[in-house]
């Protein structure tokens, strides 16, 4: 399946990108693993993910489907 995936702070920095369509997504794992094949320096960086708006606390527990958006976010700052 694929999927839009857009990306904010630091992990723009490392893709150049903001977003990007990425096919052969079975689920957030095998997505993770596509993107540091794509961008080694995502494996050390810190982000979370977050599909259709909603942040994920466990990349394990919860399935993506054809056409989600998923964005990687960087920690947040508060104040």
């Amino acid at each position: 399946m694929e999927v839009k995936v857009l990306y904010f702070g630091v992990t723009a920095d490392i893709t150049g990108k903001e977003q990007e369509f990425i096919a052969d997504v079975k689920d957030l794992n095998s997505l993770s693993a596509i993107l540091t094949a794509l961008y080694p320096g995502l494996e050390n960086a810190n982000f979370r993910f977050a599909v259709n708006l909603k942040l994920i606390d466990d990349i394990n527990t919860l399935s993506i489907n054809e056409g989600d958006e998923v964005a990687l976010l960087p920690p947040f700052a508060g104040g």
